[in-house]
Parts: C-alpha cells; sequence; structure tokens
C-alpha cells in the first residue's frame, strides 16, 4: 500500500539534461542525482544530469538502435521477487508524488495512476511486462522529461554517459526524418567514416528497404561483428550512392568538431553534438585551447565563434556550466521547485575565460535543441554575450533528478524549473532567435548552410565589415 508519510531520504545535486535527443546520442533526461536502495521511503537522487529531451518529443535521434536491447546483447532481466517488486514500485510511486515538479501532477490524478499500475505491476509473469507497467505509469505525466528505464536501458544510458559505450554498428548516430535516417554524427574510424558517410548524410535504404517510419529507427544498421549492411545514401544537393559497409565494434561517445571556416578563416566553427557526456566539457576545453594555439601560429586573427547548438538535446550540468564559463560568468538563472529548495546557476571563468571574452560569439539553434543545450544557449543571450540564429528551440527545459535503483533500473523526473534572472521561464516557449532563418538547414551542405551563412553575416557587421 502507498505510503506518503515516511521521510525522504537526503540527496546530492549533480548535474542536468534532456530525453529526446539522448535517444539521438544515446539517450535522454534532464537534471540527474543517483541512486537509493530498494525500499518504501522515496529512493534518494543521486546525479543530476542536465535538461534533455523526453521520449515523447519527436523525433528523437539513436546510437544507430533506439531499444539499448538491440544495441548490447543482454540477458533478459529476470522476474524480481515478489516482496522486492512491490517495494521498487511503491519506491517510483511515492518518488513521484514527494517530489514531482508539478503539484497538480500535470493534469493527472496520481492516487488513480496508482490505483491503475499497481496492479498490472504485481500481476505481471514476466520481468520485460513488470518494467513495462513502471515505464507506463511514469509516461502518463506527458512532461518530456520523465520516464523510467529498466536496467539495460539504463545500464546503456550509465555507458554513453561514461564513454564506455560499444556494440557492433557502422558507426553514426541518426535521427528519423522525411522517411530517411539523418546522420547528425559518425565516429572517427568507423565503417561510416571510412565509407565516405558525414554529417547531413541521409540513409535512405537498408538492405534494400526503404526507410519509413516502422523501420526508421535505425535497428538494421546494427548487427553482428563482420556481418555486412548494404545502405543508400543521399548527400546533400548531390545523387543517392549505394555502399556495402561491413559492421565493427563502435566504442565510446560523441565528440565536439571544431574547424576554421572556409569562407573566412578567420571565424572558427565550434559544433557540440550532446552535454550528455560526461567529458564534453572538458573536450570543449581542450578543443579550444587546441583551436587558439591554431590561430597563432598561422598568424591569423580569431574574429569571431559560431557555436552549433543544433540537435542537441542537452545533458549534465556540470557540461553546462564548464561551457559556459568558458565565455561567461556569474549568476544566470535559478533552478525552482515548488516542492524543495531550488539553486542558483552560478558560473565560474574558466581558464580560457580571459581569451574568449572579447571573441564575437554566435549561437545556432533549431527546434530540436532542447534542455540545458536551450539554458546554455538562452544563459549567454541574457547576459548580451551572443546573438542566437536559427529557428526557435524546443522549450523543454525541465530539469530532471535521476534515480538509481538497486535493482538496477532508474527514474529521470522531472523537478525543477529554469528562471533567467529576469524572471523568464523557456518551459513552453524555448530560444527565440535574434535572427530567425526560416530553412532546413539539413538540406544544405556546410558551405551553404543558411544558418551559418546568417551567422557569418552577423560577424561581419560586429567586425565592421
Amino acid at each position: 500500500m502507498r505510503n506518503r508519510d515516511t521521510l525522504k531520504n537526503q540527496s546530492t545535486r549533480a548535474s542536468g539534461l534532456s530525453w529526446a535527443l539522448l535517444c539521438a546520442f544515446g539517450l535522454a533526461v534532464c537534471a540527474i542525482f543517483a541512486g537509493s536502495a530498494v525500499g518504501k521511503s522515496a529512493p534518494s537522487p543521486s546525479v543530476r544530469a542536465g535538461a534533455v529531451g523526453s521520449q515523447l518529443a519527436a523525433p528523437s535521434p539513436t546510437l544507430e538502435v533506439y531499444d539499448p536491447n538491440k544495441i548490447v546483447p543482454t540477458a533478459t532481466p529476470t522476474l524480481l521477487p515478489q516482496a522486492t517488486r512491490e517495494a521498487l514500485f511503491e519506491d517510483v510511486w511515492t518518488t513521484v508524488d514527494y517530489n514531482y515538479l508539478y503539484e497538480d501532477y500535470h493534469g493527472v490524478d496520481w492516487d488513480k495512476i496508482y490505483d491503475e499500475y499497481q496492479p498490472k505491476a504485481m500481476s505481471a509473469t514476466r520481468a520485460v511486462d513488470y518494467y513495462k507497467a513502471l515505464e507506463d505509469m511514469i509516461l502518463e505525466l506527458k512532461d518530456d522529461h520523465s520516464a523510467f528505464l529498466p536496467p539495460p536501458s539504463a545500464r546503456y544510458e550509465r555507458d554513453f554517459a561514461n564513454g564506455t559505450l560499444d556494440y557492433a554498428g557502422i558507426g553514426i548516430t541518426d535521427v528519423y526524418t522525411d522517411n530517411s535516417l539523418l546522420v547528425l554524427y559518425t565516429y572517427p574510424g568507423s565503417p561510416a567514416a571510412k565509407s565516405g558517410i558525414r554529417p547531413r548524410d541521409r540513409i535512405k535504404a537498408i538492405d534494400d528497404q526503404q526507410v519509413s517510419k516502422e523501420t526508421g529507427n535505425g535497428a538494421p544498421l546494427a548487427g553482428l561483428v563482420d556481418t555486412k549492411v548494404h545502405v543508400t545514401v543521399r548527400s546533400p544537393e548531390q545523387q543517392p550512392r549505394d555502399l556495402t559497409l561491413t559492421r565493427e565494434v563502435i566504442l565510446g561517445s560523441p565528440h565536439p568538431s571544431i574547424a576554421q571556416l572556409q569562407a573566412d578563416p578567420t571565424i572558427a566553427y565550434l559544433r557540440v553534438p550532446t552535454l550528455f557526456v560526461h567529458s564534453m566539457g572538458a573536450q570543449v576545453e581542450h578543443a579550444l585551447t587546441d583551436l587558439d594555439q591554431r590561430y597563432l601560429l598561422q598568424d591569423v586573427p580569431l574574429k569571431g565563434l559560431v557555436l552549433d547548438l543544433r540537435y542537441n538535446g542537452g545533458g549534465w550540468g556540470t557540461v553546462l556550466n564548464s561551457i559556459l564559463g568558458q565565455f561567461t560568468w556569474g549568476n544566470l538563472g535559478t533552478f525552482t521547485s515548488v516542492r524543495s529548495a531550488g539553486f542558483p546557476l552560478d558560473v565560474k571563468k574558466s581558464d580560457l575565460y580571459e581569451r574568449f571574452k572579447a571573441i564575437p560569439l554566435v549561437v545556432l539553434v533549431d527546434a530540436h535543441t532542447q534542455s540545458y543545450a536551450e539554458v546554455l544557449a538562452a544563459s549567454l543571450q541574457s547576459k548580451g554575450r551572443v546573438k542566437v540564429v536559427g529557428t526557435q528551440s524546443a522549450g523543454n527545459t525541465e530539469t530532471v533528478e535521476l534515480y538509481d535503483l538497486a535493482d538496477g533500473s532508474r527514474l529521470a523526473l522531472a523537478q525543477y524549473a529554469f528562471n533567467l534572472p529576469d524572471g523568464t521561464n523557456l518551459e513552453g516557449r524555448g530560444v527565440t532567435p535574434d535572427v530567425a532563418v526560416n530553412k532546413n538547414w539539413t538540406n544544405y551542405t556546410e558551405s551553404d548552410d543558411p544558418d551559418i551563412l546568417a551567422a557569418v553575416n552577423l560577424l561581419h557587421q560586429f567586425n565592421g565589415r
């Protein structure tokens, strides 16, 4: 039976991110805390990640396969003992009851939800059905952030964030759109990279089967090592081509990319694909350091930087703070909750701040920029540090707490809202670009990308050219 009177365990703060695009780059969650034992008291959060997007948001990019069980073969979880199942269900339900961001449970009668799903969970005769009941219960909240992950999915998420995920495939992250898989990232040295597949390419068919909503999650791209897969690929402004690739073990997680723009070598372009990798902040700092050295060696002035956050679904708060600290500092907003104490977004100067504080900066966003990626763009914009170019971002900025449970499962729960210093809440409204570009950038090459061209034009204006 439900117990609302038990005391909450102490929790510790961590970071933040977003569920929808983490499914593109692995998964998605918002702010994250970590783990508690299964018991009658509400689990304690352990690690706060950043705002992520949710499984309800669409489209969701994937690491070739949406279902983590299809990426890394794992044994099907065994059905837990009845007492453990009862305690786990109570923990999950009670954690929402205590900690959920919305006092009205986002319009859901949470007591009725208990009465509906507790019998479903406890009558399950297979682990997959038990966990499905918990997944469906949390999805009733419909907040685009909260989700329940069974043990295999939770393990997949942790491995992705730690950069230790491995699977057999061709080495891309992709998202289904327009009857194709849009390539967002290509792993260096992977079969895809060696065959010439690049970001912005579209996979139109896999093993002679046209990509569709039913087959569009990329699952056929993964398989056994040394097996072959046939794909039809179309690059922007080019004719489709057929390729045969041999699957290899793919290890690690996406990295940022940085380069000088061919159209203007005095302007640099930095793409940050996700904030959900723990080391992403350090990687961005390393990339900026290398960039600075490159300009010094070439004796070329750095007159502007384009920061690309398109299709970035958010991630960890530590990564958010690290990247912000390269360009600004101070109090940039507040995370608030009606149920628990909020906390400020206080950012410290990084080691590179003095070097980059005067470099003009433009941030690119689109409708798939979510969670802490939105907070990153909006915080810099509100400080007057950047101009934002592109289309309105997703407006999906709830911060999630992650609760790691004793059986290996994980609950991601929306617990905080983010407000800019002037009180503006981005939830449901997103980041408004200073320069709106109403074109689908994925249909263009990098040299013709309308968002990048608009960014370069802004930087030229700033520099008096």
